[in-house]
């Protein structure tokens, strides 16, 4: 026997009789999340084919892409750092092709803290990963005791600090953003509703008007701008705080 409340399913089986339920909002994230990576997969295949010296259409417009993420890099961290410039490249692409899925009426995933904090944990692992790398475990734990060694805890709580600012930041932008436009069209149905019954046969153009057209407006600001800024926002952090971590 099965039931449904809110996101999550409950489910029992006749043999044996052990109720288990399953969340499905962790399952349609991970719909939209492999989604994106295969777009972003397909995308790129597309893109990267067929590579010229004098450049297609198709071809400068990946150029244009990749010479962006190549001045976002040397501007950030240098040129001695080119080696960053696929990852964040990718990073760029992934996040916010998922910061702009509320255009099709789905809540972005990074509205959700697990997603959020994910992404975190991804940009506090390459960025402390790089500094152990290139310094060597001792002189990276050495760091957390300068200048002094007393701070030494403080050093710590500081960079775990950029790991909940930087997740926080991203959920709750973008769950801000989600919260105002749900509350916009229920504001629009409402108001549809009751000038639908105060003027008569105009149902079908108030309806248009009030729910089709006053919403992009919203959509544009928190899926397209607010979405895009916070990606930008989140490249800046990482490559800046590597650079910086790794340098100390």
């Amino acid at each position: 026997m099965g039931g449904k409340e809110a996101d999550v399913v409950y489910w029992s089986t006749d043999v044996l009789k052990v109720p288990f339920k399953i969340d499905t909002t962790f399952i349609r994230l991970n719909i939209m999340m492999w989604s994106v990576m295969l777009i972003i997969i397909a995308v790129t295949f597309y893109f990267s084919r067929n590579l010229k010296v004098i450049p297609s259409r198709r071809q400068a417009v990946a150029e244009t892409f990749v010479n962006f993420i190549r001045g976002l890099v040397d501007q950030n961290m240098g040129s001695q750092y080119k080696q960053f410039v696929p990852f964040v490249g990718t990073l760029a692409l992934y996040l916010g092709l998922l910061n702009l899925i509320g255009l099709i009426g789905i809540k972005p995933p990074a509205a959700n803290i697990n997603i959020a904090l994910s992404f975190g944990l991804i940009a506090f692992g390459v960025i402390n990963g790089y500094a152990i790398k290139v310094n060597g475990l001792g002189h990276y734990l050495k760091g957390f005791a300068q200048p002094v060694a007393f701070i030494f805890p403080l050093n710590i709580v500081e960079r775990l600090t950029f790991l909940l600012s930087t997740s926080l930041r991203l959920f709750g932008n973008l769950l801000a953003g989600t919260i105002l436009v749900e509350l916009i069209y229920e504001a629009l149905a409402h108001l549809s509703e009751a000038t639908s019954t105060a003027v008569e046969f105009s149902h079908v153009l108030t309806f248009n008007l009030f729910s089709l057209v006053i919403p992009i407006f919203p959509h544009m600001y928190f899926d397209i701008f607010d979405g895009l800024i916070q990606t930008y926002i989140v490249l800046m952090l990482v490559t800046i705080n590597t650079k910086i971590i790794a340098e100390e």
